[in-house]
């Protein structure tokens, strides 16, 4: 989860597929020094009940989630996804380029294969970043200590001050105590079977 140079003299950050359905990793990354975040997706086609973008719900989920991480990262982000079908699964391409602004550059037609080639102004990412100084103002330090607090509470490391009294670790409602008998698991081999 690391920003790399890239040899267009900008930073990169990559996420695989489902890496882009969590927060953090945009986030990390953009924070790491990305100005371009590319997400390299296999998204099946999900709630196909028309071939347009209404009709096909994960591309409408995808689409919101890459636009949101352009203008929260002020970043560009470059959605690449798989396009046809294999093993009766499909797969509906829609690839698209994404401004620091989330603005939409470029969008690839839905279910067709091709190779697109699309020029970004670079300057763009310090531009909105002035404009939208959210890095800027991120306090990571922040979001470390909350972890840690979240993490210690969930492991039972710490008591956690949202849960109900007497709920368990890592859970914030308590579950009323059920009567149970104790089971004894048992081998044919044991020997008080015979």
């Amino acid at each position: 989860m690391r920003a790399v140079p890239s040899r267009l003299g900008v930073r990169i950050g990559i996420g695989i597929c489902e890496d882009f359905w969590h927060l953090a990793l945009p986030q990390l990354l953009a924070l790491d020094g990305a100005q371009i975040l590319i997400n390299v997706s296999s998204s099946p086609g999900r709630d196909l009940a028309a071939t347009n973008e209404v009709g096909l719900g994960t591309a409408t989920s995808w689409r919101t989630l890459m636009r949101t991480y352009a203008q929260l990262t002020t970043s560009f982000v470059v959605f690449c996804n798989r396009v046809g079908v294999d093993e009766s699964i499909s797969f509906w391409g829609g690839s698209e380029v994404i401004a620091p602004s989330g603005h939409l550059l470029f969008g690839a037609p839905l279910y067709d294969e091709g190779l697109f080639v699309v020029d970004v102004a670079l300057e763009d990412v310090r531009r909105e970043r002035i404009a939208l100084p959210l890095l800027r103002d991120e306090r990571p330090e922040l979001n470390v200590r909350e972890l840690s607090r979240i993490i210690a509470e969930r492991s039972g490391m710490a008591d956690d001050a949202t849960a109900e009294p007497g709920a368990r670790p890592g859970f914030d409602v308590a579950v009323p105590e059920i009567a149970s008998t104790e089971a004894v698991a048992v081998s044919p081999h044991d020997e008080r079977m015979r």
